[in-house]
């Protein structure tokens, strides 16, 4: 009696391998992104593009006292994740309405840059993280980064509601 091939196991394991790795490169990108997206709230670039309307990336650099070249690159980057479109024929970039809603409106209740500080600080924070972690005791960590947000996700983390 023969015993089964193993190569139908090999190229399955191949196979979810470059799938995982693929989610991994992904959540790497996200994080990325996450930086610039920050960074467009914090000076104030999708404010200026909502309230502007097709805008070219020098006009949007003057009016947030940026660098030209630092916010073409920054448009570019928004183009290809899909948060900004990008019009050939004039030159001009255009935060769509519905993306200001999230981006742009602190009125909204889907606005979500104050999330990205949340984010942040967890970086920020990693080896205070690493030792609470360690040593279970995630009730020190309601100090961590000191802004109300962190706090609440540090807290609920601490009392078990996260």
């Amino acid at each position: 009696m023969q015993s089964p091939s193993t190569e139908p196991v090999r190229e399955n394991m191949q196979e979810r391998i470059e799938q995982f790795a693929g989610q991994v490169v992904t959540d790497l990108a996200a994080a990325m992104a996450a930086v610039m997206t920050n960074l467009g709230h914090k000076l104030g670039l999708y404010q200026a593009m909502a309230e502007s309307g097709p805008i070219h990336s020098e006009e949007l650099a003057r009016c947030t006292a940026t660098d030209a070249r630092s916010v073409r690159e920054w448009l570019n980057g928004q183009v290809a994740g899909g948060y900004v479109l990008f019009d050939s024929k004039t030159n001009q970039y255009l935060l769509p309405p519905e993306h200001a809603f999230v981006l742009a409106n602190p009125d909204s209740p889907a606005f979500l840059p104050p999330a990205f500080d949340v984010a942040a600080s967890l970086w920020h924070d990693e080896d205070r993280i690493l030792t609470a972690f360690r040593s279970r005791d995630l009730a020190g960590t309601n100090t961590i980064a000191g802004s109300s947000p962190e706090r609440r996700l540090f807290s609920a983390m601490a009392t078990g509601r996260i």
